[in-house]
């Protein structure tokens, strides 16, 4: 009897066995006729029976109902949430499995999975829906992995690769941004440098964000616009001496940019070196007389000057010391004198500018104008 027993179990099992495979071969059959209810049915329970579930052809075969579903979900009644992603997770699935069984079979189908979230992906982007568009862009990378894991030729999709991490950025999604970031510096993607230092920034890692930065110069050693990205970033984190050292160094190379004799003289002001910031304004003035914004700086910088000798004026307003503030009196009209004819230029080139309209009026009734 107990023979009986063993024999009885054994052809049970096999009969097992068959049921399952035979519904990872339905389940093909049902997608064929686009009968996915049935195909999705019967490859479901396929994967979750111990006797398939680590059957490759199972694995594949969901991929491609997965992505069959979703890439006829205009004209089907069936519509399934996460299809593409259940999709991509079964393909990785067969092929961690055996990826020699079925992985000749599978490119162009994930060739197709990685085209339809990259539009995924393009479209939440332009729609600013940055997490969703960082899910597909990131997915379509993932995709694209696969594909070179069969393929070693296929090519890297960098522009997706890097897309990926701004959604991320956009996002704050500050982790995954700074990930995506750093695998777009492997492959010496110049765009990601500056965005990668700005994370570790968000991030609060000021070191990582310099030491991005230096990586950057250093590879790029001709690309004169990595200094200008460190020396954002070196505002940005407000490491000015680090950053006037920077621009220095551009300046020197390019001794004609008024732009960065601009950033360096208002660096000079906000330290409070204003004799310095003026000096760098004049020079950068030499180079574009009509510059609203050095003009503007100037007059200002000018006008803090007068303000500053006419508090010393009121200190000394008792008669004793009438000689001081005779003196101090005559340091303000001078610096207010010397302050309007930038303030005027300024003025008269970008009109209507109100702070400059009152420090223009301002200065033409204490000095008599």
């Amino acid at each position: 009897m107990k023979k009986l027993t063993l024999i009885c179990l054994a052809v049970l099992s096999f009969g097992t066995v068959f049921a399952q495979k035979a519904k990872v071969n339905s389940a093909k059959n049902y997608l064929n006729y686009d009968e996915f209810d049935k195909a999705i049915q019967n490859i479901n329970e396929a994967i979750q029976d111990p006797t398939t579930a680590t059957m490759p052809k199972a694995w594949y075969y969901r991929g491609l109902i997965y992505l069959t579903i979703n890439q006829k979900k205009q004209d089907s009644v069936m519509h399934i949430t996460g299809a593409l992603d259940t999709a991509l997770n079964s393909f990785r699935r067969s092929l961690a499995l055996n990826a020699e069984e079925f992985g000749a079979d599978m490119m162009p189908y994930l060739g197709q999975l990685s085209v339809q979230y990259k539009n995924d992906g393009i479209f939440a982007y332009n729609a600013k829906e940055y997490k969703n568009a960082y899910h597909a862009l990131n997915n379509s990378t993932l995709t694209d992995g696969l594909i070179r894991s069969i393929n070693k030729e296929a090519a890297l999709d960098t522009t997706m690769l890097f897309y990926a991490a701004q959604a991320a950025y956009m996002a704050e999604m500050n982790k995954e941004a700074a990930a995506a970031f750093e695998a777009c510096t492997k492959v010496k993607y110049k765009d990601a440098y500056k965005l990668l230092s700005y994370t570790y920034l968000s991030m609060g890692d000021t070191v990582k964000a310099i030491n991005v930065m230096n990586e950057a110069v250093s590879t790029f050693p001709e690309d004169h616009n990595m200094l200008i990205a460190k020396k954002d970033m070196l505002l940005r984190a407000k490491r000015y001496a680090d950053a006037v050292s920077t621009i220095q160094t551009l300046i020197d190379k390019d001794p004609k940019n008024g732009e960065l004799m601009m950033i360096l003289g208002s660096i000079y002001e906000f330290q409070g070196e204003s004799e310095k910031a003026r000096e760098t304004f004049v020079k950068a003035l030499a180079i574009n007389p009509d510059d609203y914004d050095v003009n503007e700086m100037m007059g200002t910088s000018l006008y803090n000057k007068a303000v500053i000798f006419n508090n010393k004026m009121l200190e000394n307003r008792d008669p004793s010391k009438v000689k001081i503030y005779d003196e101090f009196e005559a340091k303000r009209n001078q610096a207010f004198k010397e302050a309007l004819p930038y303030l005027v230029k300024a003025d008269s080139s970008k009109p209507g500018q109100a702070d400059l309209q009152k420090m223009i009026k301002k200065i033409k009734a204490m000095t008599g104008q």
